[in-house]
């Protein structure tokens, strides 16, 4: 993989700003579409990956997100996607891009990456508590119905999910009721 160097003297201003342009659109739509109440319960968190289309320097970006008030997981850059962080990337550095999506910085092809409730919790990138916190703010979902449309009943609904548990655990899974601990 190219450093940034090598990369702009082969591929070239005019294809920066391309890289650039196009990594922002789809990272803005991420942006806009973070609190999504289908898919922000799945993964509340991002974690920020370097090095797609040229080699970065990991330290750097450890520096930078620490200087942001970012911590690291187990050396990686994860944070809720509600986080000031994210903000702060673009806005705090000289060669920032002023958005709170990556690819943050004119040198770097950053990306984030979706990470699901249960690792964004199991390696405290955000909390229980904060996470039942976040999900307050989404109307409580519609209720269940059967084929006839009637509501399912609470005793059903777990009737469903621990034959559901007990199938995942046939097919190699966490035993049924299995906790994060």
């Amino acid at each position: 993989m190219p450093t940034f160097s090598e990369w702009m003297e082969y591929r070239g201003e005019s294809r920066l700003s391309e890289n650039i342009a196009h990594s922002q659109n789809n990272s803005c739509k991420m942006w806009e579409e973070r609190n999504d109440p289908i898919s922000l319960p799945m993964y509340p968190a991002w974690e920020l990956c370097l090095g797609y289309e040229w080699e970065e320097s990991l330290h750097e970006w450890h520096v930078r997100w620490q200087n942001c008030g970012g911590i690291l997981h187990e050396g990686r850059m994860i944070a809720a996607k509600w986080d000031p962080i994210w903000e702060r990337l673009s806005a705090t550095f000289y060669d920032g891009l002023g958005n709170p999506y990556p690819p943050f910085a004119r040198s770097s092809c950053a990306r984030w990456k979706d990470i699901g409730q249960d690792e964004a919790i199991v390696i405290e990138a955000i909390s229980e508590a904060e996470y039942e916190d976040r999900m307050k703010m989404f109307p409580p979902p519609e209720p269940l119905i059967d084929k006839d449309g009637n509501p399912l009943s609470q005793d059903k609904l777990k009737q469903i999910l621990q034959e559901l548990q007990e199938e995942i655990y046939r097919n190699g899974g966490p035993p049924p009721n299995a906790t994060r601990a």
